[in-house]
């Protein structure tokens, strides 16, 4: 992982943590959540970036993907590649704090999580 890269994911890890109440959680449980939250979030971002990109972009990735890049090798294909993808990512951050709102409200009116996950999934939709 590039120092870069660190910087980004310690940037959304601790934007997660300020965004959500952990407290009743453990340091182990918190963690867990949090770093499957970015990893999500950050997967989100680049499908999008990757989906507006281009068939061009599409296929260098595919091609860059079947070779296991490394870290860094992901890290500059997104550089030279997608350059506005800081504005996916802020997008989907936002786009998961909201979701993450209307969750906690959700669940104070007594609904499952299944009904909470469709409530939020609509949100972000429209």
């Amino acid at each position: 992982m590039t120092q870069d890269e660190k910087n980004t994911s310690l940037s959304i890890d601790e934007i997660i943590e300020q965004m959500f109440d952990f407290s009743g959680y453990s340091e182990e449980e918190k963690q867990k959540l949090i770093d499957e939250s970015s990893d999500l979030i950050l997967e989100s971002a680049l499908i999008r970036a990757l989906g507006e990109a281009g068939e061009t972009t599409q296929q260098a990735f595919d091609e860059l993907m079947s070779k296991n890049p490394s870290p860094e090798e992901l890290s500059k294909f997104i550089a030279d590649y997608l350059p506005d993808f800081d504005d996916y990512l802020a997008e989907e951050l936002m786009n998961f704090h909201k979701a993450g709102l209307e969750s906690e409200k959700k669940e104070g009116e007594g609904k499952d999580d299944e009904e909470v996950a469709g409530d939020a999934i609509e949100k972000t939709e429209t």
